[in-house]
């Protein structure tokens, strides 16, 4: 049998949206933080 070619890595991140986001983000420690209104065009 041969070698795998690569190796496939998934996993669940959680709070990656940047802040200020239109569809609102997470802030370490202070929970879900509301979209930025300038954002929403």
């Amino acid at each position: 049998m041969d070698d795998p070619i690569g190796y496939l890595l998934t996993w669940v991140t959680y709070g990656t949206w940047l802040p200020g986001d239109c569809r609102g983000w997470v802030e370490y420690r202070h929970g879900w933080q509301l979209p930025d209104p300038v954002c929403q065009g």
